[in-house]
């Protein structure tokens, strides 16, 4: 085992009686340390400027600045320098006024070398423990930092990873349905706009946005003679075309993701109607995720301003009159009226197709 002082620790010893600091220099040089010493307050900052210590022992009274000034600012400027108080005045108050101030130790005069010893050790020691303490800290600082910076990006990716998906499974319907890109990039942005407008956070009214993309991807199951089909379906075309929704859910849910989980239940409820007419399981009212809800306004009138092989585009003031007539029956009313007011202060970003506005 290891003498005191054998590492070589640096002691600033600073007291204005010259025989006080004589004294302990020799007994601390005597226990194997590197001492220098300094006779006031100003003199130890000026040491303290240019070198570095361990410890640092003060006086508590000396001329120009007491003993628990000059610890408050080393605590201040040196946090790594260990402090010890030495005073002729056994007070408790002042004991602890020193221990406030971080102070590592608290002598008496007049003391024993044992008992300078064992109180510079201590102090040494406890110092060596609190920075070793600090850098573990940092290290854990550094390492949970990064593996948050790593999990950001994992998050991150995965969102890619699902919006890319959600763009290929979009792509298929619209090779299918002829139904345009623009189309599809639309429905998101009218119910992110529309979800926003209804004050869902932020990152829910993202995820509205692209999960609402693959709506239709149900239409991947519906027989090529239907989906471009100019003229009315027959009731069994009706009813192959309305299975749509219930293969969109098919295909779309189980995945644990959050956009394709969302895109399941938009797909599988966006043809519900609020008054429990609609398809594919007649749900009414608040049984209707607001998600599908929201679909089902801004579809609608993409779908009736957008050009079809049945029928051209309505205008923007056609189309919403004739939404207003399925308000409360066909649509959500709340969500109708804060997709009419959304889109009187939506951004220039989002356009309705020419058709609309011609």
């Amino acid at each position: 085992m290891s003498a005191p002082g054998d590492s070589g620790e640096r002691i600033l010893v600073v007291d204005d009686e010259a025989a006080i600091r004589g004294l302990i220099r020799r007994l601390l040089e005597r226990a194997g340390y590197d001492c220098r010493t300094a006779e006031s307050s100003a003199e130890a900052e000026r040491i303290l400027d240019e070198e570095s210590f361990e410890l640092l022992l003060a006086d508590l009274q000396m001329p120009g600045g007491s003993g628990l000034d000059l610890m408050a600012g080393v605590r201040a400027t040196h946090p790594d320098t260990a402090t010890i108080l030495i005073t002729g005045v056994d007070d408790p108050q002042l004991a602890e006024a020193a221990l406030s101030l971080g102070a590592y130790g608290y002598i008496v005069k007049p003391f024993s070398p044992t008992e300078l010893s064992i109180q510079v050790m201590n102090a040494l020691r406890r110092r060596k423990l609190e920075i070793a303490q600090r850098h573990e800290r940092k290290r854990l600082e550094q390492v949970v930092e990064a593996r948050t910076a790593e999990l950001r990006q994992a998050v991150e990716d995965l969102k890619l990873s699902e919006e890319e998906t959600a763009r290929r499974l979009a792509a298929a319907v619209e090779a299918r349905d002829h139904e345009t890109a623009e189309h599809i990039e639309r429905v998101g942005e009218y119910s992110a706009l529309v979800a926003r407008w209804l004050g869902l956070p932020a990152e829910h009214c993202e995820l509205i946005r692209r999960s609402s993309t693959l709506h239709d991807v149900g239409k991947i199951g519906v027989a090529d003679e239907i989906l471009p089909k100019p003229g009315p379906l027959t009731s069994a075309e009706r009813v192959a075309m309305q299975r749509q929704a219930m293969i969109g859910h098919d295909i779309l849910s189980g995945s644990r993701l959050d956009l394709l989980e969302l895109a399941a239940t938009i797909a599988w409820t966006h043809h519900e109607r609020v008054d429990g007419t609609g398809y594919p399981r007649g749900l009414a009212g608040s049984e209707i995720p607001l998600e599908g809800r929201i679909v089902a306004v801004v579809d609608v009138y993409d779908a009736l301003t957008s050009d079809r092989p049945y029928r051209q585009a309505l205008s923007h003031d056609r189309a919403l009159a004739l939404m207003n007539t399925g308000k409360g029956t066909q649509f959500d009313a709340i969500v109708l009226d804060a997709f009419l007011a959304a889109l009187q202060h939506a951004e220039p970003a989002i356009h309705p197709p020419e058709a609309a506005v011609a």
